[in-house]
């Protein structure tokens, strides 16, 4: 990081070659035409948080599901100041409340 940040959540995107010159990408400057069924993704902290010059971000996510009803993702971060300093920042969206799919 160059200074202090506030960070308020996390982007997710992806390119990936699925064969020779045949590539798939949600980049926003190298995103597929007429691609539907893929997305970027933002997950986002209920509180930013304030992160300090050179610390590290360690982001964890979970894919869940409900038998058969519904899926969703958690996610947590924890902050590693030092070797010795970590904060670890609470699991979002827990059981999908604030956001699911219906299978």
């Amino acid at each position: 990081m160059r200074g202090d940040e506030v960070v308020h959540g996390f982007a997710g995107y992806f390119t990936c070659t699925l064969y020779k010159d045949v590539v798939m990408s949600t980049l926003p400057h190298d995103h597929s035409e007429g691609m539907f069924s893929w997305f970027p993704a933002f997950l986002p902290l209920r509180l930013p948080c304030l992160v300090a010059e050179g610390s590290e971000v360690e982001l964890d996510v979970w894919r869940r599901s409900e038998a058969q009803r519904k899926m969703w993702y958690e996610w947590a971060a924890n902050v590693h100041s030092s070797p010795l300093q970590q904060q670890l920042l609470p699991l979002q969206n827990l059981d999908g409340t604030s956001y699911s799919v219906s299978l």
